[in-house]
């Protein structure tokens, strides 16, 4: 059995379960297996469950190891993403967090003019 093989069938029946198993050894990925990949590993588990958000470091270890991760950053206890939007509010000042059942429900913004952008945070 090759672990891919393995990987792809084990993992979802534990998700299943309400069993997320990540980080150094859970995920049994060594392409992203050190301290910070384990972090993220930990970090997107809980955004998938909180916000449904896609896994990057477990789905796309290639892809999350050939860049620099810039577009998360915590604003007062809140998590934002980047975006042009967000950008603006956090130059003006005026970036806040949202809660998740306006962000889930597409009513979430950033409170920037005209060109308001709906962005997640994890609610704090």
């Amino acid at each position: 059995l090759e672990r891919e093989g393995v990987l792809k069938q084990l993992l979802p029946k534990l998700q299943a379960k309400d069993i997320f198993s990540r980080g150094r050894f859970g995920s049994w990925r060594y392409e992203v297996g050190n301290q910070d990949h384990s972090f993220m590993l930990g970090v997107e588990a809980a955004d998938r469950i909180v916000n449904g958000a896609v896994e990057l470091t477990l789905n796309y270890p290639d892809f999350v190891n050939g860049r620099m991760n810039d577009e998360r950053r915590l604003i007062d206890g809140g998590q934002v993403f980047q975006n042009k939007g967000t950008d603006k509010a956090d130059a003006a000042g005026d970036a806040k967090p949202v809660d998740i059942a306006a962000n889930r429900a597409g009513t979430a913004t950033n409170g920037v003019g005209g060109d308001e952008q709906p962005f997640r945070t994890n609610g704090a």
